[in-house]
């Protein structure tokens, strides 16, 4: 009926719908609709269906409470929310022992030759290390159509999901990956299963690799040491072509603290042609308090050193020593340091020249001291004075 009668009776639905006072016949048709589909509503949760729609994570969570997991499956079909898809492949790869879920997860994630995939999903199934899951979307390696960055990000995605399965897959494909960036990615991809693949992983670094692709294997080995992989990265470090590839062995090899490393390292600090290198091997340096690290910072700061990069990072590194040694190191070379250096221009806040400051931060007591004997070192320029 088109109006209800204050205070009389009430049906089921009036008492749960609003009350619509409606003085059109528009209105009218509206309040019907709207009765309509909350008896729907109501009859589809009794009945058990699934819903068409879900709007919140909160939805999906209570379905799994209920043990009705197809209908949580549905969040995985809401395209207009990445979150709410990511949230529901997370909440599903929970229940290991459910086909359903597998299975909405894994259609749901990619369909052969279609040259697409769901990365929402696939984010949602990181860090489970299921193969099942991974097995699902590995075929998408495969795939021409997925080029590109969403290839970039599919074999991060896959990597990250940590199953042996999915290591397998990017191992596998890594050979005929023609895309430098690709092939890091992949590299980067297989660190938490190098043991697994070194052998392919070492064989990245031969000469006819591009650079970029070199200098991305030895972190995958960063505190790896087996002698197969400390001899290759201590011969890479001296020998490779490439100053980014002999800095990236340098840093994997250099926590080993392995006498033939310190070798290295300081032979490098002082010889190597490329400044990136002996900043590289200064810095792995910083805040040690080994005396081979401060014999080693001496000498440097003893040695002309063009690179003010390099001198800013050996303050730097003496400055954050521990050691007593540093302080007095610093103290004992300001004069010569900023005889040789500042000539043009005033040190304060100039990269590679402000050892005054260093030397301040370190040992402030000694500071007055060490100033008035700088300041009498033959040789001043005025600026140093």
């Amino acid at each position: 009926r088109p109006w209800r009668v204050e205070g009389g009776p009430r049906s089921p639905i009036d008492r749960v719908a609003p009350t619509l006072r409606p003085s059109n016949p528009l209105i009218d048709a509206r309040c019907r609709l709207r009765k309509a589909w909350l008896i729907a509503l109501v009859g589809w949760a009794l009945a058990g269906c699934d819903p068409r729609f879900i709007e919140q994570p909160g939805q999906v969570d209570i379905y799994i409470g209920q043990g009705r997991i197809s209908a949580a499956c549905v969040g995985l079909t809401m395209y207009e929310d990445d979150n709410l898809r990511r949230h529901t492949a997370g909440k599903l790869a929970d229940l290991t022992d459910d086909q359903t879920a597998t299975d909405c997860i894994c259609k749901a994630l990619y369909e052969d030759g279609k040259g697409v995939y769901d990365s929402s999903v696939l984010y949602g199934i990181e860090g489970t290390a299921r193969d099942d899951l991974a097995q699902c979307i590995t075929p998408a390696l495969d795939d021409p159509g997925i080029t590109g960055d969403d290839r970039l990000e599919l074999v991060q995605r896959i990597g990250n999901i940590g199953a042996p399965v999915g290591f397998a897959a990017i191992a596998e494909a890594l050979p005929g990956m023609k895309d430098a960036t690709l092939r890091v990615q992949a590299i980067q991809s297989l660190t938490p299963a190098r043991d697994d693949y070194r052998s392919l992983l070492l064989g990245e670094l031969t000469g006819d690799s591009p650079s970029e692709v070199r200098a991305a294997v030895p972190p995958v080995f960063d505190g790896d040491e087996t002698k197969e992989v400390v001899d290759t990265m201590v011969k890479l470090a001296r020998e490779d072509k490439d100053g980014d590839v002999r800095a990236a062995a340098l840093r994997a090899v250099v926590k080993l603290r392995l006498p033939e490393t310190d070798e290295m390292v300081c032979d490098l600090m002082m010889n190597d042609p490329d400044e990136r290198v002996r900043d590289r091997a200064v810095r792995s340096f910083k805040g040690s308090k080994r005396d081979e690290a401060l014999d080693c910072l001496e000498k440097r700061i003893k040695t002309t050193e063009e690179s003010a990069t390099v001198r800013e990072s050996v303050l730097k590194a003496l400055a954050a020593s521990p050691h007593d040694r540093a302080p007095d190191i610093l103290c004992q070379q300001m004069g010569p340091f900023i005889r040789q250096y500042v000539k043009d221009e005033a040190p304060d806040h100039k990269e590679g020249l402000d050892i005054i400051t260093y030397q301040n931060n370190r040992g402030l007591d000694a500071t007055y001291d060490c100033v008035l004997k700088a300041r009498r070192t033959p040789g001043l320029s005025c600026h140093g004075r």
